[in-house]
C-alpha cells in the first residue's frame, strides 16, 4: 500500500477540494493528485512558450531551428524507416533549450553522439505509404 500523509488545508480549501471531488466522483486524494498533476502540466507549456519566445527573439537559432525543421518535412514520405535513427536528417546536436528537447546521450537510443528527441515533432504516416506496405 502507498504511503499517504496528512496535509493542513484552511476549511474553505477543504470544502472546494470536496465539491471538486463530488463533481469529478473522486476521493479527496485523488482530487488533489489530479490538481497537482494540471498543475505541472501548465508549468510545462508556460515554460514552452517561453522558450519558444527566446528562440523566436534570437533570429539566428530561429533560422536555423525552421531549416531543421523543413528538413524533418522531408521525411514523411522518403522510406525513413530504411534510415538509421541517427540520420543526419533526423537528429538535433544543438541545445536550443527548448522544455521539449528531450537529450539522450548514447548509446540511449542507438544514437552515436549527444543528440535531442524534439518532442513537439510527430511523424506521421501518409495513406500512400501505408498502402505501399500493406497493398491496401
Amino acid at each position: 500500500m502507498a504511503s499517504s500523509h496528512l496535509i493542513r488545508v484552511p476549511d474553505t480549501v477543504y470544502t472546494r477540494l470536496q465539491s471538486l471531488g463530488e463533481e469529478f466522483g473522486m476521493p479527496l486524494g485523488a482530487v488533489v493528485q489530479r490538481l497537482v498533476e494540471q498543475e505541472e502540466e501548465r508549468r510545462y507549456w508556460v515554460q514552452f512558450d517561453a522558450d519558444y519566445a527566446a528562440l523566436r527573439a534570437d533570429s539566428t537559432a530561429d533560422a536555423e531551428e525552421r531549416q531543421e525543421r523543413a528538413q524533418w518535412d522531408t521525411t514523411l514520405m522518403d522510406g525513413l524507416s530504411d534510415y538509421p535513427y541517427e540520420d543526419e536528417r533526423l537528429t538535433s546536436r544543438t541545445d536550443r533549450q527548448i522544455v521539449s528537447h528531450i537529450p539522450i546521450m548514447p548509446p540511449e537510443g542507438g544514437v552515436r553522439r549527444p543528440s535531442f528527441v524534439m518532442c513537439e515533432q510527430i511523424r506521421i504516416l501518409s495513406r500512400e505509404r501505408l498502402d505501399q506496405r500493406w497493398g491496401m
